[in-house]
Formats: C-alpha cells, structure tokens, sequence
C-alpha cells in the first residue's frame, strides 16, 4: 500500500515534471543501518527515537525492540 500511495501523491503534486527513478544502496529494505534513506519495520519505540535524534540533528539508528 505505501508504494501505491507514494505513487498517487507523487502523481498529484509533482505532475510537471518526470519522475526521476534512482537506485541506492541506502534504501535498506530490513531494519535501520546509519547514513540510510529509509529504515523498514521499525517498532513505534524506534520510531520515536529516530524522530527525536533527527530533530535534534543526529540521525542515527535506535537498535532497540
């Protein structure tokens, strides 16, 4: 379902220019690795963890369950 929302959001505000597909090593598909672009299943605990380290300019990952 994310890839299909993604999908219509991109659709509905970026409509005046091609989407640029890229691929990146730092897309981790399984749990969180420093210096990634996305970090897959994490816990709400994680989650909150990396929202506050990214606010407080460290964005790091919270290997925790």
């Amino acid at each position: 379902m994310e890839d299909v929302s993604m999908g219509m959001w991109v659709g509905r505000f970026n409509h005046t220019r091609p989407v640029e597909y890229v691929h990146s090593v730092k897309f981790c598909q399984f749990g969180c690795i420093d210096d990634y672009y996305t970090a897959h299943y994490q816990s709400p605990r994680q989650m909150l963890c990396l929202w506050d380290k990214l606010q407080a300019g460290r964005p790091r990952c919270c290997n925790m369950r």
